[in-house]
Protein backbone atom coordinates (compact mmCIF):
# COMPACT_ATOMS: atom_id res chain seq x y z
CA UNK A 1 0.00 0.00 0.00
CA UNK A 2 1.48 3.17 -1.27
CA UNK A 3 -0.87 5.55 1.51
CA UNK A 4 -2.63 5.08 4.38
CA UNK A 5 -4.74 7.72 5.61
CA UNK A 6 -4.94 7.96 9.45
CA UNK A 7 -8.15 9.61 11.05
CA UNK A 8 -9.19 9.20 14.67
CA UNK A 9 -12.76 10.36 15.65
CA UNK A 10 -14.59 10.48 18.54
CA UNK A 11 -18.58 12.27 19.08
CA UNK A 12 -17.92 13.50 15.04
CA UNK A 13 -21.22 12.83 13.76
CA UNK A 14 -21.97 16.38 12.69
CA UNK A 15 -18.53 16.52 10.66
CA UNK A 16 -17.66 12.58 10.14
CA UNK A 17 -19.33 12.17 6.50
CA UNK A 18 -17.78 15.43 5.02
CA UNK A 19 -14.08 14.23 6.28
CA UNK A 20 -15.10 10.64 4.49
CA UNK A 21 -16.52 12.27 1.30
CA UNK A 22 -13.01 14.68 1.31
CA UNK A 23 -11.04 11.25 1.52
CA UNK A 24 -12.98 9.16 -0.79
CA UNK A 25 -12.82 12.21 -3.51
CA UNK A 26 -9.35 11.80 -4.07
CA UNK A 27 -8.17 11.11 -7.36
CA UNK A 28 -4.72 9.41 -7.48
CA UNK A 29 -2.49 6.72 -9.55
CA UNK A 30 -2.64 4.44 -6.55
CA UNK A 31 -4.39 2.78 -4.27
CA UNK A 32 -4.59 4.08 -0.26
CA UNK A 33 -6.93 2.76 2.26
CA UNK A 34 -8.48 4.82 4.74
CA UNK A 35 -8.03 3.56 8.18
CA UNK A 36 -10.59 4.89 10.68
CA UNK A 37 -9.74 4.82 14.31
CA UNK A 38 -13.47 5.18 16.30
CA UNK A 39 -13.42 6.12 19.76
CA UNK A 40 -16.78 4.74 20.67
CA UNK A 41 -18.69 7.86 20.41
CA UNK A 42 -22.37 8.20 21.91
CA UNK A 43 -23.71 10.22 19.15
CA UNK A 44 -23.73 7.80 16.28
CA UNK A 45 -20.14 8.71 14.58
CA UNK A 46 -20.18 4.80 14.01
CA UNK A 47 -23.28 4.07 12.51
CA UNK A 48 -22.14 6.66 9.98
CA UNK A 49 -19.01 5.37 9.30
CA UNK A 50 -20.42 1.76 9.18
CA UNK A 51 -22.63 3.25 5.71
CA UNK A 52 -19.70 4.28 4.10
CA UNK A 53 -17.58 1.10 5.19
CA UNK A 54 -19.72 -1.44 3.62
CA UNK A 55 -19.83 0.25 0.46
CA UNK A 56 -16.10 1.45 -0.13
CA UNK A 57 -13.68 -1.52 0.92
CA UNK A 58 -10.85 0.72 1.43
CA UNK A 59 -12.23 2.20 4.50
CA UNK A 60 -10.97 0.12 7.41
CA UNK A 61 -12.31 0.49 10.43
CA UNK A 62 -10.99 0.41 14.09
CA UNK A 63 -13.42 0.16 16.94
CA UNK A 64 -13.59 -0.24 20.63
CA UNK A 65 -16.43 -1.30 23.36
CA UNK A 66 -14.78 0.97 25.58
CA UNK A 67 -13.00 4.70 25.17
CA UNK A 68 -9.75 4.43 24.69
CA UNK A 69 -8.91 8.16 24.62
CA UNK A 70 -7.12 10.03 22.40
CA UNK A 71 -3.72 8.99 22.43
CA UNK A 72 -4.35 4.71 22.70
CA UNK A 73 -7.01 5.67 19.84
CA UNK A 74 -4.05 7.41 17.81
CA UNK A 75 -1.70 4.81 18.81
CA UNK A 76 -3.81 1.49 17.55
CA UNK A 77 -4.77 3.38 14.50
CA UNK A 78 -1.28 4.34 13.28
CA UNK A 79 -0.38 0.49 13.79
CA UNK A 80 -2.90 -0.57 11.71
CA UNK A 81 -1.48 1.99 8.84
CA UNK A 82 0.46 -0.23 6.04
CA UNK A 83 1.39 2.83 3.89
CA UNK A 84 4.68 4.19 2.65
CA UNK A 85 3.57 7.23 3.66
CA UNK A 86 0.56 8.44 6.30
CA UNK A 87 -1.63 11.22 5.87
CA UNK A 88 -4.00 12.63 8.68
CA UNK A 89 -7.43 13.83 8.86
CA UNK A 90 -9.26 13.57 12.02
CA UNK A 91 -13.28 13.55 11.99
CA UNK A 92 -14.06 17.06 12.34
CA UNK A 93 -11.26 18.10 9.55
CA UNK A 94 -11.78 17.58 6.05
CA UNK A 95 -10.48 18.14 2.66
CA UNK A 96 -11.21 19.75 -0.49
CA UNK A 97 -8.32 19.58 -2.99
CA UNK A 98 -9.21 16.15 -4.87
CA UNK A 99 -5.20 16.16 -6.07
CA UNK A 100 -3.78 16.92 -2.61
CA UNK A 101 -2.14 13.44 -1.64
CA UNK A 102 -1.35 12.83 -5.87
CA UNK A 103 0.37 16.57 -5.25
CA UNK A 104 2.04 15.42 -1.79
CA UNK A 105 3.22 12.01 -3.24
CA UNK A 106 4.56 12.82 -6.21
CA UNK A 107 6.52 15.46 -4.52
CA UNK A 108 8.02 12.69 -2.11
CA UNK A 109 8.54 10.65 -4.65
CA UNK A 110 10.83 12.35 -6.37
CA UNK A 111 12.98 13.58 -3.21
CA UNK A 112 14.02 11.56 -1.38
CA UNK A 113 15.99 13.59 1.37
CA UNK A 114 12.17 15.12 2.41
CA UNK A 115 10.57 13.15 4.93
CA UNK A 116 7.25 15.22 4.96
CA UNK A 117 5.34 17.86 3.30
CA UNK A 118 2.38 19.77 4.43
CA UNK A 119 0.18 22.74 2.79
CA UNK A 120 -2.03 25.81 3.25
CA UNK A 121 -4.95 25.19 4.45
CA UNK A 122 -8.86 27.35 5.57
CA UNK A 123 -9.85 27.00 9.21
CA UNK A 124 -13.70 26.93 9.91
CA UNK A 125 -15.13 27.78 13.44
CA UNK A 126 -17.79 25.12 14.01
CA UNK A 127 -20.53 24.55 12.05
CA UNK A 128 -19.98 28.26 10.88
CA UNK A 129 -20.18 28.23 6.41
CA UNK A 130 -17.47 30.96 6.50
CA UNK A 131 -13.96 29.80 5.49
CA UNK A 132 -11.35 31.40 7.08
CA UNK A 133 -7.39 31.56 5.58
CA UNK A 134 -4.57 30.44 8.01
CA UNK A 135 -2.46 32.93 9.14
CA UNK A 136 0.69 32.08 9.21
CA UNK A 137 3.93 33.46 11.46
CA UNK A 138 6.25 32.14 8.74
CA UNK A 139 5.95 29.21 6.26
CA UNK A 140 8.47 26.45 6.13
CA UNK A 141 10.67 24.63 4.15
CA UNK A 142 13.84 22.70 4.35
CA UNK A 143 15.57 22.00 7.01
CA UNK A 144 13.27 24.41 9.29
CA UNK A 145 13.93 22.57 13.00
CA UNK A 146 14.46 25.90 14.22
CA UNK A 147 11.92 27.59 12.63
CA UNK A 148 9.58 25.55 13.22
CA UNK A 149 10.83 25.24 17.52
CA UNK A 150 10.05 29.20 17.36
CA UNK A 151 7.47 30.88 14.79
CA UNK A 152 6.25 27.66 12.89
CA UNK A 153 2.98 25.62 13.00
CA UNK A 154 2.07 22.99 10.75
CA UNK A 155 -1.44 21.91 10.44
CA UNK A 156 -1.99 18.24 10.87
CA UNK A 157 -4.80 17.78 8.30
CA UNK A 158 -2.45 18.79 5.34
CA UNK A 159 0.43 16.66 5.92
CA UNK A 160 2.14 13.77 4.48
CA UNK A 161 4.77 11.78 5.86
CA UNK A 162 6.48 9.04 5.24
CA UNK A 163 6.20 6.05 7.61
CA UNK A 164 9.61 5.20 8.06
CA UNK A 165 10.74 8.39 9.54
CA UNK A 166 7.39 8.69 11.52
CA UNK A 167 8.52 5.25 12.87
CA UNK A 168 11.75 6.96 13.86
CA UNK A 169 10.22 9.45 15.86
CA UNK A 170 6.88 8.37 16.92
CA UNK A 171 7.81 6.10 19.47
CA UNK A 172 10.23 8.91 21.35
CA UNK A 173 7.80 11.28 21.54
CA UNK A 174 5.13 8.84 23.00
CA UNK A 175 7.26 8.00 25.72
CA UNK A 176 7.68 11.31 26.42
CA UNK A 177 3.99 13.08 25.96
CA UNK A 178 3.06 9.71 28.41
CA UNK A 179 5.51 11.06 31.21
CA UNK A 180 5.44 14.69 30.98
CA UNK A 181 1.33 14.85 30.49
CA UNK A 182 0.87 16.52 26.97
CA UNK A 183 -2.12 17.64 26.03
CA UNK A 184 -1.00 18.00 22.23
CA UNK A 185 1.18 15.14 20.26
CA UNK A 186 1.64 16.49 16.60
CA UNK A 187 3.98 19.59 17.60
CA UNK A 188 6.50 17.61 19.15
CA UNK A 189 5.84 14.73 16.07
CA UNK A 190 6.96 17.59 13.39
CA UNK A 191 9.32 18.86 15.28
CA UNK A 192 11.13 15.37 15.77
CA UNK A 193 10.86 14.65 12.59
CA UNK A 194 12.48 18.24 11.25
CA UNK A 195 15.52 17.10 12.99
CA UNK A 196 16.18 14.29 10.60
CA UNK A 197 14.40 15.35 7.31
CA UNK A 198 13.43 17.98 5.59
CA UNK A 199 9.92 19.58 5.35
CA UNK A 200 8.31 21.13 1.93
CA UNK A 201 5.06 23.94 2.09
CA UNK A 202 2.88 23.35 -0.65
CA UNK A 203 1.20 26.49 -0.81
CA UNK A 204 -2.52 25.13 -2.56
CA UNK A 205 -4.81 25.49 0.24
CA UNK A 206 -5.98 21.73 0.41
CA UNK A 207 -7.46 21.40 3.49
CA UNK A 208 -10.36 22.68 5.91
CA UNK A 209 -9.15 22.79 9.63
CA UNK A 210 -12.37 22.98 12.14
CA UNK A 211 -11.73 25.17 15.54
CA UNK A 212 -14.30 23.77 18.23
CA UNK A 213 -15.09 25.72 21.07
CA UNK A 214 -13.56 23.39 23.40
CA UNK A 215 -10.42 21.99 22.61
CA UNK A 216 -6.65 21.59 23.85
CA UNK A 217 -5.57 24.75 21.68
CA UNK A 218 -8.96 26.45 21.77
CA UNK A 219 -11.21 27.13 24.78
CA UNK A 220 -13.51 29.47 26.53
CA UNK A 221 -11.72 28.45 29.91
CA UNK A 222 -8.80 30.57 29.82
CA UNK A 223 -6.76 28.30 32.46
CA UNK A 224 -7.09 25.61 29.80
CA UNK A 225 -5.30 28.21 27.56
CA UNK A 226 -2.84 28.50 30.16
CA UNK A 227 -1.86 25.25 30.33
CA UNK A 228 -1.42 25.06 26.72
CA UNK A 229 0.89 27.65 26.78
CA UNK A 230 2.95 25.20 29.91
CA UNK A 231 2.41 22.26 27.69
CA UNK A 232 4.08 24.24 24.84
CA UNK A 233 6.87 25.06 26.83
CA UNK A 234 7.24 21.88 28.38
CA UNK A 235 7.51 20.12 24.33
CA UNK A 236 10.76 22.70 23.50
CA UNK A 237 12.44 22.47 27.07
CA UNK A 238 12.04 18.49 26.29
CA UNK A 239 14.11 19.34 23.03
CA UNK A 240 16.10 21.46 24.50
CA UNK A 241 17.22 18.55 27.21
CA UNK A 242 17.11 15.92 25.01
CA UNK A 243 19.65 17.46 22.10
CA UNK A 244 21.40 19.40 24.00
CA UNK A 245 19.93 23.29 22.81
CA UNK A 246 21.30 25.28 25.58
CA UNK A 247 21.38 28.35 23.56
CA UNK A 248 17.87 28.39 22.68
CA UNK A 249 17.01 28.09 26.50
CA UNK A 250 16.79 31.55 27.29
CA UNK A 251 14.72 32.53 24.88
CA UNK A 252 12.62 29.90 25.55
CA UNK A 253 11.55 31.26 28.60
CA UNK A 254 11.63 34.51 27.39
CA UNK A 255 8.91 34.05 25.21
CA UNK A 256 6.36 31.48 27.75
CA UNK A 257 7.08 34.08 30.57
CA UNK A 258 6.01 36.99 28.50
CA UNK A 259 2.85 35.49 26.62
CA UNK A 260 1.63 34.20 29.96
CA UNK A 261 1.92 37.23 31.55
CA UNK A 262 0.64 39.44 28.99
CA UNK A 263 -2.77 36.09 28.63
CA UNK A 264 -2.93 36.37 32.59
CA UNK A 265 -3.00 39.94 32.12
CA UNK A 266 -5.90 40.74 29.91
CA UNK A 267 -8.14 38.29 31.32
CA UNK A 268 -7.34 39.06 34.90
CA UNK A 269 -6.53 35.42 36.25
CA UNK A 270 -4.61 34.59 39.54
CA UNK A 271 -1.89 33.00 38.09
CA UNK A 272 -0.91 36.29 36.95
CA UNK A 273 0.86 37.16 39.98
CA UNK A 274 2.94 34.24 39.19
CA UNK A 275 3.67 35.32 35.88
CA UNK A 276 4.23 38.59 36.78
CA UNK A 277 7.44 37.34 39.77
CA UNK A 278 9.02 35.90 36.87
CA UNK A 279 8.99 38.34 34.66
CA UNK A 280 10.53 40.63 37.09
CA UNK A 281 12.77 37.89 37.75
CA UNK A 282 14.40 37.26 34.57
CA UNK A 283 16.45 39.65 32.57
CA UNK A 284 15.51 39.86 28.98
CA UNK A 285 17.27 39.63 25.69
CA UNK A 286 15.19 40.96 23.42
CA UNK A 287 13.27 44.62 22.98
CA UNK A 288 9.58 42.84 23.39
CA UNK A 289 10.88 41.00 26.76
CA UNK A 290 12.17 44.62 28.30
CA UNK A 291 8.83 46.10 27.07
CA UNK A 292 7.49 43.73 29.01
CA UNK A 293 9.09 43.30 32.23
CA UNK A 294 8.56 47.40 32.16
CA UNK A 295 4.95 46.99 32.21
CA UNK A 296 5.27 44.84 34.97
CA UNK A 297 7.55 46.57 37.14
CA UNK A 298 5.11 49.67 37.23
CA UNK A 299 1.63 49.30 38.70
CA UNK A 300 0.02 52.06 37.19
CA UNK A 301 0.90 51.24 33.69
CA UNK A 302 0.25 47.30 34.10
CA UNK A 303 -3.51 48.80 34.89
CA UNK A 304 -3.72 50.73 31.68
CA UNK A 305 -2.27 48.18 29.60
CA UNK A 306 -4.80 45.79 31.10
CA UNK A 307 -7.50 47.52 29.42
CA UNK A 308 -5.11 48.40 26.26
CA UNK A 309 -4.34 44.60 25.78
CA UNK A 310 -8.45 44.43 25.29
CA UNK A 311 -8.02 45.73 21.55
CA UNK A 312 -7.16 42.29 20.08
CA UNK A 313 -4.74 44.06 17.18
CA UNK A 314 -2.80 45.19 19.74
CA UNK A 315 -2.79 41.79 21.83
CA UNK A 316 -2.03 39.85 18.71
CA UNK A 317 0.71 41.93 17.76
CA UNK A 318 2.17 41.96 20.95
CA UNK A 319 2.01 38.10 21.65
CA UNK A 320 3.51 37.51 18.05
CA UNK A 321 6.11 39.83 18.09
CA UNK A 322 9.86 38.22 18.55
CA UNK A 323 12.17 40.32 19.74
Amino acid sequence: MLVSVHCITYNHAPFIEQCIKGVLMQKTNFKFEFVIGEDCSTDGTRDIIRTYAEKYPQIKLIISEVNVGGSENSKRTHEACTGKYIAFCEGDDYWIDPYKLQKQVDFLEANEDYGLVYTDNYEQSGCNSVLKPKIHSRKLEGSVFEDLFFFGSITTPTVLVRASILNQVRPIIQKAATNRKWIMGDFPLWLGISRISKIKYISDKTTVYRILPESASHSQNKMVTIRFYECSFDIRSFFIEKYNLTHLQSRVYENHISRAYLFSLLHNLPCIIDYKSKVLKFRPKTRKGAFIRFIANNQLLETFSSNFLSNKYIYDFLRRRRN
